[in-house]
């Protein structure tokens, strides 16, 4: 199967001894919830507290910019905040992560809501560092489907509201053929701004449907670059992301949907194919309802990823379109070099959707689909029809 004899076979299931440590400190997190790294390196922290903003702003995304609860709570005290209250007010929560809040909050200046991403009290020395440095990447990632902010502070970070909701749940439990196109039209934009991030040196490494935000007339962001890494550098000859070659210990995503190189903590093989491995992830759970790795017991799902042992689609979803299961599948190979590009795979989902345009309805969060119509034959007559049917509508006939 490789090209060496170290890699001759998919090896046995046996994840990173740090995943152990990660999963003992995660014992209230599921198996489809990021983990962050830990004990990093000195080359890591250095990397860190040396990256530096790539313009006089910096901008990031955050997980779970969704709409708030009936009922808004108040999740923290901003009383000692001076600066921040002159120019918001929080009024509500979005979500609650691990590492940070999503808060609901009032721009005075531009009379907007917008979504306040914080970093919790009690956040350890890495999660500060991490979420410094997703602000910074963020900010230099500037692309129509990677969700933008506006304002950043030591401990908060002011991002754009997106009215909609995550991908996750969006997915249908069980394969659905008639939803299949308008969610893979999604991935190819989520797919857009993972290859501008790849354009610039940088990958995401942390990518599922809970990190897919779907606004309410069908926008596209990809969010949370908080493990966001640098296998290069940008165009401008700078490094604008923590270094891959400083950052001995990999081991850090969503155990559900980890590549097996992440699983197995072998940071000789992560790079761009690591994104592409996960992006292959987040097809196959649209295609089947479930994350590759689908287990209820965190371990148990790094043991499945470090091996790359999900169910096959023709089993899981017999039905699905053979041009989408072979983009899955070669996506997914355990093997690096075999995956292909995200260029080509790219290239696959287009293919599929064809002529197929889709959108999102604002009222349900369903999908229709658009479909361009065919062109019309050449002659005189089907001319003169056309010409009749587009007066009719000018004067509103």
């Amino acid at each position: 199967m490789g090209s060496s004899s170290k890699r001759a076979a998919v090896p046995s299931r046996q994840p990173s001894r740090l995943w152990a440590k990660l999963v003992e400190d995660a014992d209230d997190k599921a198996a489809t919830d990021t983990l962050l790294p830990v004990d990093l390196s000195a080359d890591d922290i250095a990397a860190l507290e040396n990256l530096t903003p790539s313009g006089p702003e910096a901008r990031t995304g955050g997980r779970g910019q969704r709409t708030p609860p009936a009922v808004p709570e108040m999740p923290l005290d901003t009383s000692g905040w001076t600066e921040f209250n002159r120019r918001y007010r929080v009024h509500g929560q979005i979500d609650d992560g691990g590492m940070a809040r999503v808060l609901l909050a009032r721009q005075h200046a531009l009379a907007r809501d917008v979504a306040v991403k914080v970093l919790q009290k009690d956040g350890s020395s890495t999660s500060r560092l991490l979420f410094r440095a997703e602000a910074l990447v963020t900010a230099y990632l500037e692309h129509p489907n990677i969700v933008p902010v506006y304002d950043a502070a030591d401990n908060c970070l002011v991002m754009r509201r997106v009215r909609g909701g995550s991908l996750s749940r969006m997915i249908p439990r069980k394969p659905d053929p008639q939803r299949l196109p308008q969610l893979v039209e999604i991935i190819l934009r989520a797919c857009d701004g993972i290859a501008f991030a790849h354009s610039r040196g940088i990958i995401h490494r942390d990518i599922k449907a809970d990190n897919i935000m779907v606004g309410e007339f069908g926008e596209v962001l990809v969010v949370d670059w908080g493990l966001a890494l640098a296998v290069a550098a940008g165009p401008d000859g700078e490094w604008h992301a923590p270094r891959l070659d400083h950052c001995p210990n990999v081991c850090a995503g969503t155990p559900g949907c980890v590549p097996p190189e992440i699983a197995r903590g072998d940071r000789a093989d992560v790079g761009v194919h690591t994104d592409l491995h996960m992006l292959g992830g987040l097809l196959y759970h649209v295609i089947t309802g479930r994350m590759p790795f689908d287990h209820h017991e965190k371990l148990e799902a790094l043991l499945l990823a470090a091996g790359n042992q999900y169910r096959r689609l023709a089993e899981a979803a017999p039905d699905a379109p053979r041009r989408l299961v072979a983009a899955c599948e070669r996506a997914m190979t355990f093997l690096p070099e075999e995956r292909g590009r995200l260029p080509d795979f790219i290239g696959e989902l287009r293919a599929y959707l064809g002529r197929e345009v889709a959108r999102i309805a604002p009222e349900t969060g369903s999908y229709s689909a658009i479909t361009a119509p065919a062109p019309a034959e050449s002659g005189g007559t089907e001319a003169i029809s056309l010409a009749k049917r587009m007066l009719r509508r000018l004067r509103g006939e």
